[in-house]
């Protein structure tokens, strides 16, 4: 039950974190792959030599 906001656009401040957050989680998404692939790399050398 949020009172409608349609009428106006986010704060600039809300849209600014917002923004933050995603950016902030794409570059934790792309550190997990890095870090999975390093993983499977030290667990199984042999991966590694393709």
């Amino acid at each position: 039950m949020s009172p409608p906001q349609a009428s106006h656009p986010l704060p600039e401040r809300e849209s600014f974190s917002l923004a933050k957050f995603n950016h902030i989680w794409i570059i934790d998404g792309s550190t997990v792959g890095i870090n999975i692939i390093l993983f499977f790399l030290n667990c199984f050398p042999s991966l590694a030599q393709f």
